[in-house]
C-alpha cells in the first residue's frame, strides 16, 4: 500500500489555497449581511442612490485600472501568454 505523499511546495500551495478559500467565503457572507443590513435601515431612494454610484464606481475601475493591472503586472494578463515560451528557453 502505498502512501500519497505531498511535496513542500503543493503543501504550501494548498494552505494557501485554503486561507484564500476562507477568505472569499467570508467576503460573500459579509457582502450579502452587510446588504440585508443597509435594505433593512436605509430607505430606499437612498439605497438606490448608493448602489447606483457603487455600480459606476465599480464599472469605471473595471474599464480604467484592469486593463493596466494585467498589461504590466507579473504574470498575469498579456505578459503571462509570453511564460511558457520563456521557461521553455531556458
Amino acid at each position: 500500500m502505498t502512501i500519497f505523499r505531498l511535496s513542500d511546495f503543493k503543501k504550501q500551495i494548498l494552505k494557501e489555497g485554503t486561507w484564500v478559500f476562507r477568505g472569499e467565503i467570508a467576503t460573500a457572507f459579509a457582502v450579502l449581511v452587510g446588504v440585508r443590513l443597509l435594505t433593512e435601515f436605509l430607505p430606499s431612494d437612498v439605497y438606490g442612490s448608493i448602489s447606483l454610484i457603487l455600480g459606476i464606481t465599480a464599472l469605471g475601475h473595471s474599464i480604467y485600472t484592469y486593463p493596466l493591472l494585467h498589461a504590466y503586472s507579473g504574470l498575469s494578463g498579456t505578459s503571462l501568454r509570453f511564460y511558457p515560451a520563456l521557461y521553455n528557453c531556458r
